[in-house]
Parts: structure tokens; C-alpha cells; sequence
């Protein structure tokens, strides 16, 4: 377990990556609509590893975000692959913004990006503490709420999450990694 938690965030951390690559960005018109809420970014469904779990088309996640504010095509290696983001959320929604990445017309990752530190809440630390590793994903989102930014790639036993939550105004935060629904990792990490 633990081989397969460091392999999948390694597959994370060269995902993210691929912004290095060559990427061509266009600005999509404005997203007035502000239709975006943590439910509607729920809906948005991933492709699974194994295949066995097709993500949402860009038809089919444009019903459900609305018109992105931008889009970036990425070749990296020869995969293409595109990214869109929304950066109008429902004021409801404590993101600065939602992204979805797509290869070959359908979701592979998706996440939203934290508020300005100032613009958080601090966490309880009690609570922070009370999520360990094997706990599920589900406890964490119960007992602590929305995160204020979250990254996930896949779905399904091999799909993966990563949730951040505020622990101090300094920008500190505590990060839970899930692999299929359980927390395989805790690690500290500055917000930006």
C-alpha cells in the first residue's frame, strides 16, 4: 500500500507538471453565470486508472460549469492534453478557482484552488488531529468540511485525492492524501 501511495503521488506530481511542457492558452469569454458550487464541482466525474470508469465529456462538464474562462492545450511528450478553468465561483464557494483536465475528450483530473490566506478560516486543531491516516475521505469532508483546495486524479481503489486545510494564518496547512477513499498520507504544507 504504502509503494502504491508513493507511486500515485509521484503520478500526481508529474501530472501537475506537465505545465512545463509546450502550451498554447486561450481566454474563453466571461463566466457571469456564476453557477459554480461545491455541489456542481462534485458532479464533475474522473476516468479511472484501470479504464473501467469513463470521466465526463467536455459536453458534459460545460452542462454542468458553464462555459470556461480559459483554456490551455498542453503537449507534453506528444499527449495532448487540456486544461480548463473557471475563475467565476458562486460566492457560496471558498475557491479561487475550479480546473479540469482532459485527455482525449474526457475528465482526468479536476480541482479548485484556495482563496487568499487572509480569506480562509483557521481550522480547529483538535480536529485537524482527529483525522489519521486510514481514516476515510468521508470522515475528513464530515468532521472538517469543505477543503479549501483539493486535487484529484482518477477515480475509483487507484484514483487519489488530495485535500488542504488551513491550520494558521501564516499560510500552514495540513494536506490528506487518499488513495480510493482512505488516508494514506498527512503532510504540512505552506498555502500560497
Amino acid at each position: 500500500m504504502k509503494k502504491l501511495s508513493i507511486l500515485l503521488v509521484s503520478l500526481l506530481a508529474v501530472f501537475m507538471l506537465t505545465a512545463c511542457g509546450n502550451s498554447k492558452s486561450n481566454k474563453v469569454g466571461n463566466n457571469n453565470d456564476s453557477i459554480i458550487n461545491v455541489d456542481r464541482y462534485n458532479q464533475v466525474k474522473v476516468s479511472s486508472f484501470n479504464g473501467e470508469t469513463k470521466g465526463d465529456t467536455v459536453k458534459t462538464v460545460e452542462k454542468i460549469l458553464g462555459k470556461p474562462s480559459k483554456i490551455e492545450t498542453k503537449n507534453d511528450d506528444g499527449e495532448k492534453s487540456q486544461d480548463y478553468t473557471w475563475n467565476k465561483l458562486n460566492s457560496s464557494f471558498k475557491a479561487k478557482d475550479v480546473f479540469v483536465s482532459f485527455k482525449d475528450g474526457r475528465a482526468m483530473a479536476k480541482g479548485f484552488t484556495n482563496l487568499s490566506v487572509n480569506d480562509l478560516k483557521v481550522r480547529n486543531h483538535d480536529d485537524i488531529k482527529s483525522i489519521s491516516k486510514g481514516s476515510s475521505y468521508n470522515k475528513m469532508l464530515k468532521k472538517l468540511g469543505t477543503p479549501d483546495a483539493e486535487e484529484q486524479m482518477g477515480s475509483g481503489n487507484l484514483g487519489f485525492r488530495i485535500a488542504y486545510y488551513l491550520t494558521d494564518k501564516k499560510g500552514n496547512s495540513t494536506s490528506y492524501v487518499a488513495v480510493g477513499d482512505y488516508i494514506s498520507q498527512i503532510v504540512n504544507k505552506k498555502l500560497k
